[in-house]
């Protein structure tokens, strides 16, 4: 049974060149709050909203917010709270949600707003619209309304959350916020999953399903923009953010990857082996106004799909900046496409498995950007450990390294960035991996005791700069239970700088 999962969930995506057997949102890569446990019912006071320290953080559990939630606390722990009206704004350091359900219609507003917020994860989490208006999204299908295959229009009830039922952004994090992470969570009925705002500390987002979007039209207040994931407001852009390993598909008029009018450019941006598809342009605006470019910055292993009818072309043309890659992209044909995009483009099922160029709005070929040959692809692109009892070792979790390219693939290095509570337990690769050959690398986490922890697997290869490493993200939350709905003590901090532990420098 399980083989033919596999092979059905390939049928599905098919896709002859990536690394994932599935895609956050498909069956056996289930994301969001119900992926974690089911959700708390015990109505919860605000007043219970208090802050840890290091050794002895708040712990909450299946508590249900009924009004509006700020976090002005540090080292506060929810694990499957409802937040069921309106927002959550985080201003503390040192929080963190692990299965929990935001949820509202917060027109020009947001789910969750992190104002100043440092230090905060985020898994396994849901922002929705109210349940009271919607349970599941119109049209539930994967990668976004089944019902909006062959459209590029919003249909309220059909293929969009239905005209001011929806909210405006799932994730806005403002300026000197961060570092978050936002991992195996799910995003739907909103105008704009995530908005980086001008930030320099690290950010995530790995592992999770934004689809679905709100109706941008007619929205009480002003129409919206539909973004996936980037930076819309001028000024100053954001930097070191990487996005690793999710589905961003929906009917909507702006992009998956929205990375735009910033007068200062972009840096460090990291996208890596992401499942993409609609919107209007479906990456667009990329290291957009004109000489204004992206330095320093990766596009590797991502899947381009025809899933959903892009409103104008897969591509805002752009040019790179300095040390920019584009490696390994692809083109996936999706089975019952039948469509002509507004730039006049009929995608046709020779382009499945040929790869995606940056050249105009919708190139494709059979040789890759600049001639590349070397592919190197990780999956999964994150691994989540949940929570481990501390001082236990948990079961090992793997990644595989497979070369999608056509020669042999040099790897020069494998290794975690500090190594302190993950471990590699066990390594089949060598210093070489042949063309279309495969190894494995199993990954352990061992808390010291009841803290977050964070930490990277890098895999150094010989593809084209400044791709190599590939960074695997890893996350594990040291506590032996959920607990009950009061507080519970643990014990010390997780890496205080997650920006130092990856670049060497506090960027704040």
């Amino acid at each position: 049974m399980k083989r033919i999962a596999i092979i059905l969930a390939i049928l599905i995506c098919a896709a002859s060149a990536r690394a994932q057997i599935t895609w956050p949102g498909q069956s056996g890569d289930p994301v969001g709050y119900a992926a974690y446990g089911a959700i708390g019912t015990t109505p919860c006071s605000t007043g219970l909203i208090v802050s840890g320290t290091a050794g002895n953080p708040t712990v909450l559990t299946d508590c249900v917010f009924t009004t509006g939630v700020t976090l002005n606390v540090n080292y506060f722990w929810c694990f499957s709270c409802d937040f069921q009206n309106n927002a959550v704004t985080v201003t503390g350091d040192h929080d963190l949600c692990v299965g929990c359900r935001i949820q509202s219609n917060a027109l020009q507003g947001f789910e969750v707003y992190i104002n100043g917020g440092t230090n905060f994860v985020c898994l396994f989490c849901s922002s929705v619209p109210l349940t009271s208006y919607y349970t599941s999204p119109p049209g539930d299908a994967w990668p976004a309304a089944g019902a909006g295959l062959n459209t590029a229009t919003q249909v309220d009830d059909v293929n969009a959350v239905a005209v001011n039922k929806g909210y405006e952004y799932s994730f806005l994090v403002t300026s000197g916020s961060g570092p978050v992470t936002l991992d195996s969570s799910d995003m739907w009925g909103e105008g704009a999953g995530v908005i980086w705002e001008t930030t320099t500390a690290q950010m995530i987002l790995s592992n999770s399903w934004i689809r679905d979007h709100a109706q941008a039209t007619g929205v009480t207040g002003g129409d919206y923009h539909t973004d996936g994931a980037g930076y819309t407001n001028g000024g100053a852009g954001p930097s070191h953010i990487l996005m690793a390993g999710n589905t961003i598909a929906s009917i909507g008029n702006t992009g998956t990857f929205t990375f735009q009018s910033a007068t200062s450019g972009y840096s460090n941006l990291t996208w890596y082996e992401n499942f993409v598809s609609g919107e209007g342009y479906t990456i667009n605006a990329w290291c957009a106004p004109g000489s204004v470019q992206c330095t320093n910055s990766s596009i590797l292993g991502n899947v381009y799909s025809t899933a959903i009818e892009p409103y104008f072309d897969p591509l805002y043309p752009f040019t790179f900046g300095t040390n920019t890659a584009w490696a390994c992209n692809t083109m996936s044909f999706f089975p019952g496409t039948a469509w002509t995009d507004n730039n006049g483009w009929t995608p046709a099922s020779s382009i499945n498995g040929q790869f995606w160029l940056p050249g105009g709005t919708h190139d494709y070929g059979t040789t890759d950007y600049g001639g590349n040959t070397v592919c190197p692809q990780a999956a999964p692109a994150s691994l989540d450990f949940k929570t481990q009892t501390p001082t236990t070792t948990s079961s090992g979790k793997v990644v595989t390294l497979t070369n999608a390219g056509t020669t042999t693939m040099t790897i020069s290095s494998i290794a975690l960035a500090t190594g302190t509570n993950f471990t590699i337990s066990a390594n089949t690769c060598g210093s070489t991996l042949a063309a279309s050959a495969s190894c494995n690398i199993t990954v352990t986490f061992t808390p010291a005791g009841k803290y977050v922890y964070q930490d990277m697997l890098d895999i150094s290869d010989n593809s084209p700069a400044p791709s190599s490493p590939q960074t695997i993200p890893l996350v594990g939350v040291g506590l032996a239970t959920a607990g009950p709905t009061v507080p519970v003590v643990s014990a010390g901090p997780w890496y205080a700088d997650l920006d130092e532990l990856l670049f060497g420098v506090r960027l704040r």
